[in-house]
């Protein structure tokens, strides 16, 4: 390491990966430090990111049993934790070096979860529960939980696994955190990783052992681990049920709180030290859920659900179909699709989704491009073999016309290389080649084998293309496993009359599904309510009835207010009754109930600081998704620097880690951004913008800029009128005119018109 100038290193405590841990002194005042720092080899911005978000969390934790720190210290081009000392080594070394006794066992293991149950009254969850994560000292046995790199307000339950698979033992992992499974994140995937490390103390082995990641992983999902008692005759049955409860797959049927954990350990530690032996109880007696997990269930959705899974077995015998949802904003659409459709694609076929902006819809086949680009991702995850079969199957579809795919679709260019040029034809030729080329692209990955369902969502805001292209597919496809599902806004309809005439054209050629997803009734509400904070459905009747008059039903408006009545602890759980407590009036006279839902978006946004709030606002001017460096550069900021500021809107759960493309980010839902941009006045939005824009030309080669044009053109000419010089201006105009000539190659007249 190089070295901090205040400190001397004196050894290194531990190595990963992605860390290196040392006990140093600090020469000032000759005081014992531990200094975490990045491993060279690891990214250095990612490491910033993380050691960043553990020192805030650290610093606002108000528990012992945690290493305390000092301060979070920047060197060269790198950065440093500094905690306090402890004089321990980690559990991994402890647990490797000597046999634990049933009497250190229980010691060690019920002051672990008290320290895990003050953190996660801290609301926090930690994620990276693990020998290495926990420092003992070797003779009082007093431990430390440490490693909080990705520890998160668990309010903010978002799956980031593939966003910090580097830092996580998959050995250690609960099953929903490996995002393979459709099951709530929350805290008690730390009662999982903590099953684990009891495991492994009691039998000196880990429950599941591996020759690869995907192998653990799906022992992780399928697979039941060994009881303890039978590798142990020593161990007791009771404390052998203790830990398999922990490894339970589903949180649901684990311990709910660390609360009933240790009552459980200490009525064993107490027989043990009494008896000599444990004797076989009912466990899990005072186990209650004390966290606000909003229960994730599909509330008043038993027919529609109907209607999507008998579309999707149609398809799948093969079939081509269309399905409608429509919904006011925030109804819940696009949950509902993906609840639905995940749960039956996932075992065979494909899933893709693209979403139509309300911002940004001024470049042809936006929902299309975005869907088919995470398909593309998806396959250049897969072997070698398999993608030169794709490939072979994609340029025998296409045939000489593949340039038509890769100029809407650049990506696609990494699978089947760059394509010949193709002639010009006229108008109508153009278009039918165009047409014919996409209905072959799609005919590839719509099969028997592997069926495609493809959710365009917002179509209210769609571009005349799309809705075109859409119409010409399910017109030639007959007999194809394809599924295209549309969602729209029932409000906005009426203002898209190209989508209402295109609904029409296509209803007087095939049957479409069509789906109305309602607001929730109060009886709706009080069953979440219900199963959300385990309370009989007299008791909380008039809590639904004020929510209900409140948000009218609306599940996204109903879940910001329940989260906010749980940060402003207006609904608080009681441990000395085991429930959950609220006063009506007090909740009532409370000013949170009389804001709209924009009103209490903008309220949390205020709650983060005000660097953090300006960063959201760039990345508002970007769309609903936003990549980490195009943002850094239109923020004037390093990529470290911004991902830190970001971090902030994560745990408020304001934004969310985009898991399937590196360093990049979409808001949590669209009003959440609308919100963010409403609070720019017009002069900045115009020069956020323009910035963008420049940013983005000048980060793209000469080569690619047709790739990105409709992005870059529609940043800068919202500047064209900002007074702006002659020669950005001549500069504009032909950007301008390149994005005309191919919005003309990809059939979309109506906006070549708007670029020339």
């Amino acid at each position: 390491m190089t070295s901090l100038s205040r400190y001397k290193i004196i050894e290194r405590v531990y190595t990963d990966s992605s860390f290196h841990i040392y006990r140093a002194i600090r020469q000032q005042e000759k005081t014992l430090v531990v200094i975490k720092t990045a491993n060279p080899q690891f990214d250095q911005a990612r490491s910033a990111v993380l050691l960043k978000n553990e020192y805030e969390v650290l610093k606002n934790l108000n528990c012992g049993g945690i290493l305390k720190p000092y301060s979070f210290e920047k060197y060269q081009n790198n950065v440093a934790l500094i905690l306090e000392n402890f004089a321990g080594t980690n559990l991994l070394e402890f647990i490797k070096t000597q046999q634990l006794s049933t009497r250190d066992f229980f010691t060690i293991a019920i002051a672990l979860v008290k320290t895990l149950q003050k953190i996660h009254n801290n609301r926090i969850v930690h994620k990276i529960i693990q020998p290495s994560s926990i420092f003992i000292h070797p003779k009082t046995l007093e431990t430390k939980i440490s490693n909080f790199s990705i520890a998160t307000n668990f309010v903010n339950n978002s799956k980031t696994f593939s966003k910090q698979s580097e830092v996580l033992n998959l050995a250690y992992v609960s099953p929903e955190q490996t995002e393979r499974i459709n099951l709530p994140f929350d805290y008690r995937t730390d009662f999982y990783s903590l099953g684990v490390v009891f495991y492994q103390m009691l039998t000196g082995q880990l429950p599941f052992t591996a020759q690869d990641s995907l192998e653990l992983i799906h022992c992780h999902l399928a697979l039941s681990p060994t009881p303890p008692h039978q590798l142990n005759s020593s161990i007791s049955k009771t404390v052998s049920s203790i830990v398999i409860k922990l490894l339970a797959k589903n949180p649901q049927d684990r311990y709910q709180n660390a609360y009933g954990i240790k009552a459980d350990l200490e009525i064993c530690q107490i027989q043990y030290q009494n008896q000599g032996k444990v004797e076989i109880f009912d466990i899990g007696i005072l186990d209650k859920f004390s966290k606000l997990i909003i229960y994730q269930k599909l509330y008043g959705r038993s027919e529609p659900a109907k209607i999507l899974k008998l579309s999707l077995k149609r398809v799948y015998s093969g079939t081509t179909e269309l399905t409608l949802i429509k919904g006011d904003s925030g109804v819940g659409k696009s949950t509902f699709i993906q609840k639905i459709v995940r749960s039956v694609v996932k075992q065979k076929g494909y899933f893709v989704e693209g979403k139509f902006e309300q911002l940004q819809n001024n470049a042809p086949y936006q929902a299309v491009i975005q869907a088919f680009g995470s398909l593309i991702e998806q396959l250049l995850t897969e072997t070698p073999e398999r993608l030169q079969t794709w490939k072979e199957k994609i340029l025998s579809a296409v045939g000489r016309n593949g340039k038509v795919i890769t100029d809407v679709l650049p990506r696609l260019k990494l699978i089947i290389g760059c394509q010949p040029a193709i002639p010009e034809l006229p108008a109508t030729e153009a278009q039918n080649r165009f047409y014919f080329v996409f209905e072959k692209f799609f005919k590839v990955f719509a099969h028997r084998e592997h069926p495609l369902v493809l959710l365009l969502d917002d179509l209210q805001w769609a571009d005349p293309a799309s809705l075109r292209l859409i119409d010409y597919l399910l017109d030639s496809f007959d007999g194809e496993c394809l599924l295209i599902i549309g969602s729209y806004r029932s409000k906005e309809i009426s203002s898209a009359r190209l989508l209402v005439d295109i609904i029409e054209k296509i209803r007087r050629k095939i049957t479409i599904n069509e789906i109305v997803l309602q607001p929730l009734t109060i009886n709706d509400i009080n069953q979440l309510l219900v199963d959300t904070l385990h309370c009989e459905a007299q008791s909380s009747l008039s809590l639904a009835g004020l929510l209900f008059d409140r948000t009218k039903g609306n599940p996204f408006f109903l879940n910001q207010l329940l989260k906010t009545l749980y940060d402003d602890k207006l609904l608080t759980f009681n441990f000395d009754s085991s429930s959950w407590q609220w006063q009506i009036e007090e909740i009532r006279s409370a000013n949170i109930t009389n804001l709209n839902v924009l009103e209490l978006i903008a309220k949390n946004l205020d709650k983060i600081p005000k660097s953090s709030q300006e960063v959201l606002k760039t990345a508002a001017c970007i769309g609903n998704y936003f990549d980490l460096t195009v943002l850094a550069i239109a923020c004037k900021q390093t990529e470290a620097e911004v991902a830190l500021e970001l971090e902030y809107a994560l745990k408020a759960g304001i934004i969310l880690a985009n898991e399937e493309q590196g360093m990049s980010y979409k808001f949590v839902h669209d009003r959440v951004r609308l919100t963010a941009y409403s609070l720019l006045d017009e002069t900045q939005r115009i020069r956020i913008h323009f910035k963008i824009g420049r940013v983005l030309l000048r980060q793209t080669p000469p080569s690619n800029i047709e790739d990105n044009i409709f992005v870059i053109v529609n940043h800068l000419n919202i500047a064209r009128n900002s007074g702006s010089n002659i020669s950005f201006l001549y500069r504009l105009a032909e950007l301008n005119l390149i994005a005309g000539k191919k919005a003309k190659e990809a059939i979309a007249y109506e906006m070549a018109a708007n670029f020339i």
